[in-house]
């Protein structure tokens, strides 16, 4: 997924509709879903689409529409239905189903975000503690490398589960 940081980026820098990124969780908890789609294609659709050509937009805007509205589509529609875009098509290329998904990075803090990414997937989200994650999984894998670490599952035992956000059966998204 090209653009799922960017999203945010986007909202904040271009948009202005916040000054942190922090409050993108606040803006989509306060909106309904109002029918508002964002598709963020700033650079194009990666995978499984691949067309570099293909632009963003925001559909289904009226009058009432508030930039929470706007922020929530970002996150649902915008990073949430490419995340099961892509992991549908790594099941099917897997021929396994997915039952987890570990997130990290910056945007792995909304709590709004996760708990629509399971309610959509319906599979748990796990959030580490560590929210940069990638970066200490490279050094780990360096640790491996160097001999610091024995194998893999040595390597599994520090990471660091803060919370995993269950798939809610109440959700109209199940």
């Amino acid at each position: 997924m090209f653009n799922a940081g960017t999203v945010v980026q986007w909202m904040r820098d271009q948009a202005g509709f916040f000054s942190d990124a922090k409050d993108t969780e606040d803006l989509a908890k306060n909106s309904q879903d109002s029918g508002v789609t964002f598709v963020p294609a700033f650079t194009g659709l990666g995978a499984p689409h691949w067309d570099p050509d293909a632009r963003g937009a925001i559909l289904g805007i009226t009058r009432d529409t508030t930039k929470a509205d706007i922020v929530r589509a970002g996150l649902g529609s915008g990073v949430g239905f490419q995340t099961r875009e892509l992991l549908d098509a790594m099941a099917i290329d897997a021929e396994h189903s997915i039952d987890l998904l570990r997130v990290d990075g910056g945007m792995a803090a909304n709590g709004w975000l996760l708990q629509f990414l399971s309610d959509l997937l319906n599979i748990p989200v796990e959030r580490p503690k560590n929210l940069e994650a990638s970066v200490h999984g490279a050094a780990l894998m360096a640790g491996l490398g160097a001999g610091l670490y024995a194998s893999l599952d040595e390597i599994s035992q520090v990471r660091k589960t803060d919370q995993v956000f269950s798939p809610r059966t109440d959700s109209r998204l199940a």
